[in-house]
Parts: C-alpha cells; structure tokens; sequence
C-alpha cells in the first residue's frame, strides 16, 4: 500500500547478490529460492545476475524516477477531483528504520542523492526516532523520513476507483478468470473467461504475475516469475504508529491501515504457489518485535501470500508486441504495483487508444528483452 516516489532504486542492484547469497541459507531471512529444475527461473535468475550492476541501477533509476513522480502527481490529482480521500488515500511520509549503524550511514547518503533529486528528506538520530515513534527500539541506530510519501488502503482504493469508472458507464466483472486471449490475422479477437467470452477492438494484458501463461499461448514471451510475499494485518491493543515504516534489514514494511496494522515482507521465486511458510511468517514477525517491541499486544485478523510479477531489470514492462496490433501489455511491477498503477493506467490508455505515450517508453519496452 506504499506510495513512495523516491523509490527509484531497481530490485536489480549489485548489493543484493552477496545478500541474497546469505538469505537463501537462512529459512526465515526475506529471501528464498524453491530449489527445482524450470529452465524459465534458471534464465531469470542469470539475467538478474547480469543487471545487478552499477550502470544498469544508474539508467533504470532515471526511469523510475520519471514514473514515481508522474504516478505520485495522479495519486494527487485524484485526490483533489475528490475520486479518492483519506478513507483510503493518507499523505504521512515513510519513515525507514536501521537497527545497524553502517546501514544508517547509508541510508543517509542515500537521502542526500535524492534530495539532489528534489525529494524531500529528514534525517532523524535514534532519539528522534523514538520521539516519532514510541515503540520503537532504544538499540534503533536512527531513520530517515522520506517525506513527500503517502500510502493507500488497497481494497478502499479499489471500490472507489470501481465506483467512480461504473459511474462513468463501465462495465466490470469482477470474479471473471480469464483463460485464453483468442488471436486471429495479427488481432486479438476475444477473451475466454469463466463466464462466457468477451470481444473488443483492443486488449490490455495486465494479469500481474499470471500474465505470462496466458501471453504464451499466443506466442508472445516475457521473462517474468512469480515472486511471493507475505502480510498479515493484526489488531493493535496499544498505540498506532503514525506513519508507514520500512525496517531496513528486515526488509519489512509496516503501514497502518484504518483500525488495522500491516506487516508484509519476503520475495520467494516459488513459483504460482499461494502457500504460507510458517517460518516465513516466524521471520517476519521476529523482526516486528526486535524493532518495535513496543508495539504491545495484538490479535491477528488476516494471514495471506500474493505474487508480486518481477521482470530480471527490476521495472514492469508497458507497451505493445509485435505482431498483435490491438494488444498492450502492462506487467512486472513487483513490488511497486501499487505506486505505478496510475502512470501505467495513463500510459497504457495512450498506447491502447493509438496516441503517442507522454514519455519515452523504452526503458519499460518488450524490446529490451529480444
């Protein structure tokens, strides 16, 4: 549910490799790899090695940057039509949590580079940090607040986005799998679902990370897997927070949510696999107590797994494949779904109504991967 602009930093960067290297041996860290032979994951995982580079953070940063702050001025432009308000929508900034030192450091050089991207940032020392947030840990080594940050509750976001296109005259079926894009002469002539078949004079594809089952069939190929990731949302006995945080070794995010509070963390190359681990959810919820611990007591609500679609560079993929004049694709956001959606919606409406996108789509093309 985070609406973080200054995220421009790709999945695919060179730290992550020794990071990732040590998760994998360790059943509760926020990294995790199913061991089993899928010639698509091998081919991921060797195109991710060979993007996680300092040139390739470097363009696709510049990239993201375009989008996150485009995508960030629709969130607003929806909020001052009055389509969505703060029953779903709440400027409070993200505060990011170091429990070490050396990563703190870090952290606040990186605040420096983006406040060369004009972002807006406050450093806070581990007082201030407890300050903001009381139940914060005194071995907290300090935060950075990443100001101009806002955050969603995804199903309020949705009706009201649903409510207001139904108003507008659109027909949604909601609950409607759909099993087979039909194409015929270069054309996608209809849609199979469960529940009859659709037909249009143009298509958008953006199924998330089931997308390439349904693109394989009509041979169009993308180099996407599957990425679970694990929530809960619990009842607090004591204080809120008061505002989103991310604890920056745990790679944990924790966002309130109306009366609810959120805890979502890990990325498991699983496969289509919506099983919880309990040492997963043992993980993450070690990582709550070590950096909140006092949060107090809760109840928890609602344990699930979602399938976050990653693409090997670390940014979605918008736009059309070749050979397939009414298709668009719109995929692969990973873990920012959720602060791209009103850009690629933008985007994706301009490539399917035949209009020239508002900015340069080759970063985010189908082309970058052959």
């Amino acid at each position: 549910g985070l609406v973080v602009p200054s995220h421009i930093v790709p999945l695919a960067a060179p730290s992550i490799i020794g990071k990732g290297l040590r998760w994998m041996l360790d059943p509760e860290s926020p990294f995790y790899i199913r061991p089993r032979w899928d010639l698509d994951l091998v081919r991921w995982l060797w195109a991710f090695r060979s993007y996680c580079t300092e040139a390739h953070v470097q363009a696709a940063s510049k990239t993201l940057l375009k989008l996150n702050v485009a995508s960030a001025r629709l969130y607003r432009e929806l909020e001052d039509a009055g389509v969505i308000g703060e029953d779903c929508y709440t400027r409070k900034g993200l505060l990011y949590v170091y429990e070490q030192e050396a990563n703190f450091q870090n952290g606040v050089e990186e605040a420096k580079h983006l406040e060369a991207e004009g972002f807006e940032m406050e450093v806070l020392d581990s007082k201030k940090v407890r300050e903001r947030v009381p139940s914060a840990s005194e071995d907290i080594a300090g935060g950075v607040h990443h100001v101009e940050s806002a955050h969603v509750i995804p199903d309020r976001l949705m009706e009201r986005l649903l409510r207001t296109v139904r108003d507008l005259g659109v027909e949604v079926h909601t609950g409607t799998k759909v099993t087979e894009l039909v194409v015929e002469k270069g054309r996608v002539t209809s849609a199979k679902t469960e529940h009859g078949e659709f037909y249009g004079e143009q298509v958008v594809l953006a199924s998330g990370a089931l997308s390439p089952s349904l693109l394989k069939r009509i041979g169009v190929r993308i180099p996407l897997q599957p990425a679970k990731g694990y929530s809960l949302s619990v009842r607090l006995d004591g204080e809120m927070p008061p505002l989103p945080m991310i604890l920056a070794e745990a790679y944990v995010a924790v966002t309130p949510m109306g009366d609810l509070l959120r805890f979502a963390g890990t990325l498991e190359l699983t496969g289509v696999d919506y099983s919880i681990s309990p040492r997963r959810i043992d993980g993450i919820l070690k990582s709550i107590h070590r950096f909140l611990p006092g949060l107090g007591e809760w109840e928890t609500v609602e344990t699930w797994a979602g399938l976050r679609p990653c693409l090997p560079d670390g940014l979605p993929v918008i736009g059309k494949p070749k050979g397939i004049d009414n298709l668009t694709i719109a995929a692969g956001h990973a873990k920012i779904g959720i602060l791209l959606g009103p850009i690629t919606g933008r985007l994706t409406a301009q490539l399917a109504m035949g209009k020239e996108p508002e900015m340069d789509l080759k970063g985010v093309g189908l082309g970058r991967f052959g």
